[in-house]
């Protein structure tokens, strides 16, 4: 018989439950009344050895195969373990962080990490994982084998975030998640922003409605928090916001104009660089330039070759400068664009102009028509980087944009009608502009409106920059002893990045290229703080990433584990039904599926029924 003791205690035990056996025999034998005496022993015997067992708890062995085990991770249920194994007849082999469990007597096998499954002893054909699962780069060290996972219930809390944790000064922020662990009641969900003021209105999120939106334009540059709150739940979104980079500008307009006044204060204020070229008469121009600190050659030159054009990383002009350009003019324009990616708006202003071939073939792919109401219209306009607030209508061309095949839309009015759109050509854009009189917000006191509606259609217009770039997946936290990945493209010629911590720490980080994918390579950092982290690559962009405890976003960490592995689960079903090996995790040489002896606890309520009844029957005896 097993016990769950000590082998000297039940030892002990047992001696004292023989001893006490003995003494009521002899007491039962020398009583003068002798009737009944065999069943009065009888009773006693099965009182002693009852309560003995009960006492015991004792076990019957089992066979156990050890070709399928049962992998305990963080978040596991000890009840639904234990009767999966019970069900199963597998082996429990526990990893470190989930030994909180309390498995009494079951015996287990005890793992530190995931990757020690492949030197073990064990050679399972069918893993069964239980709780949060592991994370990718753990489950690719799990040996071959079919992966079934079941997962526990995610708590309150964001699951799902998506976010970007880098933005340009001018562009909105936009989050999306979701929210899990709701039950039936609904709850208010709302963000706050960095100075603790709620954006927008609080949303009603419910487990029926559990998506959420929400938008913000961040008014400075630095590093900032945004809150999400859920009741008592906070949880902190690190955002870098970065001046917007400045952009070489170039505005070609056939006589002074409003437009141009109000383009040229947005411009001297947001640090782009400005070239402005008027017509005032025939054959006569004048051109002045802002925020050039030095300007190569004479200022008044008429930039009539592609070279001049691919100086610029965005062109503004009017419907009739291109009309008015020579044939040998709009073909640099068109080479700067095709081949520079230079991008150009051209403002519509007169509608027989834009129906001139010549401005035909800069807009190629743009498709304009005239409305059957000839009447110029109001309209506002909404963008990509609308903030949300409610956009004055300003007047628009009487020619209107069809909807073309592979256009781009930039801005549209409410019912989805393109007002600006985009067409590619070779590396750059062309683009088309309906809205007249953007200098009307300025007019009425909204002159942040101007400046992000300019913002946002220069940004999609403009050159591409040619330097490297760090890429941060929007969808991902940091977490303090968790392996961050850094990507960088196009990969050129920075090989390393140097991490600077919130103490003041620095290291450096080394790049290798991705698989199939020369232009972008990676490279993993293990962040051994919390607070922001600032990266710089060797030559040209720098990226601010905060670093959070990992007591922080606790659901959204459950669900990461529970999607990698059910992907793997998913993964690894389908490779064996098509006969495939399912990992390309080093095994170790084949040892056949075995069985071992297990000791399984004999169930005690009938050991209880039976002392009731032997001592109840020995009670009444004495009694009547």
């Amino acid at each position: 018989m097993y016990s769950s003791y000590d082998p000297v205690i039940t030892a002990l035990m047992l001696t004292t439950a023989i001893a006490v056996l003995v003494w009521l025999i002899v007491t039962e034998v020398r009583r003068e009344k002798n009737k009944r005496l065999a069943t009065r022993i009888t009773a006693s015997v099965l009182a002693v050895a009852s309560l003995t067992l009960l006492l015991l708890r004792p076990g019957v062995p089992i066979s156990e195969s050890t070709a399928e085990i049962i992998l305990v991770t963080k978040g596991s249920d000890h009840t639904s373990v234990l009767r999966l194994a019970d069900s199963l007849h597998a082996e429990i082999v526990v990893l470190q962080d989930a030994m909180q469990m309390p498995f009494g007597a079951r015996s287990i096998r005890l793992l530190p990490d995931a990757a020690t499954l492949v030197r073990s002893p064990l050679r399972p054909s069918i893993i069964h994982l239980t709780g949060d699962g592991l994370m990718k780069e753990d489950l690719e060290q799990l040996p071959p084998a079919v992966l079934k996972f079941y997962p526990s219930p995610l708590p309150t809390g964001i699951s799902d975030l998506t976010a970007e944790k880098k933005i340009t000064l001018g562009r909105t922020l936009h989050l999306q998640g979701r929210v899990s662990g709701l039950g039936t009641a609904a709850r208010w969900l709302k963000l706050l922003d960095p100075s603790g003021k709620p954006v927008g209105d609080s949303l009603k999120v419910s487990s029926k409605q559990n998506v959420f939106t929400f938008s913000d334009a961040p008014r400075g540059t630095g590093n900032f928090f945004y809150t999400l709150v859920l009741d008592s739940l906070r949880e902190s979104l690190g955002v870098s916001v970065v001046p917007p980079k400045p952009l070489n500008m170039l505005m070609l307009e056939s006589s002074p104009s409003f437009e141009t006044r109000y383009l040229k204060t947005y411009s001297a204020q947001s640090g782009n660089r400005l070239t402005v070229r008027s017509r005032t008469s025939k054959d006569r121009y004048r051109t002045e330039s802002l925020n050039y600190e030095n300007v190569s050659g004479d200022p008044k030159a008429i930039p009539a070759s592609a070279a001049m054009f691919s100086n610029y990383d965005v062109i503004i002009c009017d419907d009739e400068t291109i009309r008015a350009m020579s044939g040998a003019e709009r073909q640099a324009l068109l080479t700067a664009v095709e081949q520079a990616g230079t991008g150009v708006l051209i403002r519509l202003t007169d509608g027989a102009r834009m129906q001139s071939a010549a401005v035909q073939s800069m807009i190629s792919g743009l498709t304009l028509t005239s409305p059957l109401n000839q009447t110029s219209e109001w309209i506002a306009p909404v963008w990509t980087e609308a903030t949300g607030k409610k956009v004055s209508p300003i007047p628009v061309s009487k020619l209107r944009l069809d909807e073309t095949p592979g256009a781009q839309i930039l801005a549209a009015d409410a019912k989805g009608k393109s007002l600006v759109a985009a067409v590619a050509r070779g590396w750059g854009k062309v683009a088309v502009s309906v809205p007249c009189e953007t200098h009307l917000w300025v007019l009425e006191g909204n002159r942040k409106t101007h400046a992000a509606y300019w913002s946002a259609m220069l940004t999609m217009l403009a050159k591409k920059s040619t330097g490297e770039s760090m890429v941060m997946p929007s969808g991902e936290f940091f977490f303090e002893d968790k392996p961050m990945r850094v990507s960088v493209y196009p990969s050129r010629s920075s090989d390393a990045a140097t991490v600077e911590t919130a103490s003041g720490d620095t290291q450096k980080i080394y790049f290798r290229s991705a698989s199939g994918n020369a232009s972008e390579r990676h490279a993993r950092y293990w962040p051994r703080e919390t607070g922001w982290h600032a990266i710089a690559l060797r030559q040209g962009d720098t990226a601010s990433v905060y670093v959070h405890a990992q007591s922080e976003w606790t659901t959204w960490q459950r669900a990461q584990r529970q999607t990698a592995t059910a992907d793997a689960a998913e993964m690894r079903q389908s490779k064996a039904s098509q006969g495939l090996k399912t990992s390309e995790a080093p095994a170790a040489s084949p040892v056949p599926a075995a069985r071992r002896t297990l000791h399984q606890p004999m169930p005690l309520w009938w050991c209880y029924i039976v002392f009731l009844l032997g001592a109840a029957y020995l009670w009444a005896e004495r009694k009547f």
